[in-house]
């Protein structure tokens, strides 16, 4: 769960964002009538369903995958050895260590500074901001619906040694309880065992690939290095902190590219 003070700095972003949204196009009036046409325009109406669909993928992702990787990852029930991590070629390069800020390791971090931009930056200045919104969520829920086939299929054994996690390995579970143990453990949903394939990778490459094809990083060249330095920052400390292992963040690369260019190639009709 993100900490309750990065929480607070984002929802303080946010309100900076709406401030500066007035202060360069004045303060938006909410007659009746004018907020029935905004709300019923065809532009807000495809960003609403866009929102469903993200939501509803995102909760299938959480009620499905998470359910069923807790549900069958590796256990060893009335064994006081549990199974251990796969072998891997990048956790040999790689110190096993998860360096954090505000109690958040630093891949949750750059997504929050990949989001931040898109609130502060994106939305109020970029001509084609809407649009953007749309594609961001729309991308996103393609890779919470393929996330979620792959999560399910697959179980591997938990690729770090998170307490919560060695501790289940020794007991079995039902589908109900796994059920009960994802979803009432707080936001956002938690489960056990080697998510393939991972989704902080997946969530920073999608974010980089839209400001690409917007140029949203406006002209910028060092917002662009910056982008792209920050994607690697986010593969390093999941390979550090034993998030995933490394053919997680290989098929997220795989995944984010194929969908993005064909998400793109549909819309432009090709």
């Amino acid at each position: 769960m993100f900490h309750p003070v990065l929480l607070q700095i984002y929802l303080a972003l946010s309100l900076l964002s709406f401030l500066t949204y007035i202060r360069t196009y004045g303060l938006p009036t909410l007659s009746p009538s004018k907020l029935h046409l905004f709300l019923t325009s065809p532009s807000s109406l495809k960003t609403l369903l866009c929102l469903l669909i993200w939501t509803i993928s995102y909760f299938l992702m959480s009620f499905l995958g998470g359910t069923i990787a807790y549900w069958r990852f590796p256990r060893t029930p009335g064994n006081a050895e549990t199974p251990s991590p796969l072998p891997d070629l990048i956790f040999n390069l790689f110190p096993e260590t998860c360096p954090k800020i505000f109690g958040q390791n630093l891949q949750s971090l750059t997504l929050i500074i990949y989001y931040t931009y898109l609130t502060l930056v994106i939305l109020p200045f970029h001509p084609s901001s809407e649009k953007i919104l749309r594609h961001f969520l729309l991308l996103n829920s393609l890779m919470f619906l393929t996330r979620t086939t792959t999560v399910s299929i697959t179980s591997l054994p938990q690729p770090n040694y998170t307490p919560k996690c060695l501790l289940a390995q020794n007991s079995s579970s039902t589908f109900l309880e796994s059920l009960s143990i994802v979803m009432g453990r707080g936001f956002p949903p938690k489960s056990c065992g080697d998510l393939i394939y991972s989704g902080h990778a997946s969530c920073a490459l999608i974010s980089m690939y839209i400001i690409e094809y917007h140029n949203a990083y406006f002209g910028r060249k060092y917002v662009r290095r910056v982008g792209w330095s920050l994607v690697g920052v986010a593969v390093g400390s999941i390979f550090m902190c034993r998030s995933h292992y490394g053919v997680d963040v290989v098929l997220a690369g795989y995944f984010s590219a194929f969908l993005g260019e064909g998400f793109y190639l549909r819309l432009e009709g090709r």
